[in-house]
């Protein structure tokens, strides 16, 4: 199973004109202001580009831009390979392209804040190290959407399906407004290190979180893997 470099290029430079797109009409009213809060409203705000409900609806973006860069598993590669290895591989794809979108969203993000926020105001709220810091929470939460998401198609043998239903599930879990934990109240991270003082301990527990998501879902898909029947799959 390789990559398709054609697809995957042209896959990624479509995120990267969508999220230009999307940050531009998010912030056209705020990029000449030079107020203290305005990187809050740029990215915590209800209407920020890297709000909780931006990062919900990017959701189904990137579970489509994860299924058009990863190989298709094919029964015919599946019966002469390692199960194991096969599923491993998998696991590395779906690590390579949420950090791949990751990447996507906070070069367009840093950019074009950098382009039209003074760098003093930047500076003053350590919004670059809050970027990669970001970045990497991004980065785990949707690996562990993508694994997800190839669990329930492997249960269901229906990859437009299980993009339907993990994408109702991320938007409910955001828009239905739970009085408990859910991981995309995680997201804020932007909005919580420039509102208030934190320390590199309170960040690691999001992340940490986050990859606790990522392995209870490792361990449960990785069994419903071996047991996948990919012929019936195909017909």
């Amino acid at each position: 199973m390789k990559f398709d470099f054609k697809r995957y290029t042209l896959s990624t430079i479509i995120v990267l004109v969508i999220f230009l797109f999307n940050w531009y009409m998010q912030n056209h009213n705020n990029i000449y202001s030079q107020k203290e809060e305005i990187l809050l409203m740029m990215n915590g705000s209800l209407q920020g580009f890297g709000s909780i409900r931006s990062i919900a609806i990017y959701t189904l973006m990137f579970l489509l831009f994860m299924n058009s860069i990863i190989p298709k598993e094919r029964s015919t590669y599946i019966v002469r390979s390692n199960r194991s290895k096969l599923f491993n591989q998998r696991i590395g794809n779906i690590l390579l392209t949420s950090a791949i979108f990751s990447t996507c969203f906070h070069i367009v993000n840093l950019l074009l804040t950098v382009l039209f926020i003074d760098n003093s105001i930047l500076a003053a709220n350590d919004f670059y190290l809050i970027t990669v810091l970001n970045w990497v929470l991004m980065t785990v939460f949707y690996f562990w959407i993508g694994i997800c998401t190839k669990l329930i198609e492997d249960k269901l043998n229906s990859a437009n399906i299980a993009v339907i239903l993990t994408f109702i599930i991320i938007a409910l879990s955001y828009f239905l407004d739970f009085s408990f934990w859910v991981p995309i109240s995680d997201m804020r991270l932007y909005e919580i290190l420039l509102l208030s003082d934190w320390t590199f301990v309170s960040v690691l527990i999001l992340w940490l979180k986050q990859l606790g998501i990522s392995l209870i879902f490792y361990l449960i898909g990785r069994p419903v893997f071996f047991e996948k029947d990919f012929i019936l799959n195909e017909k």
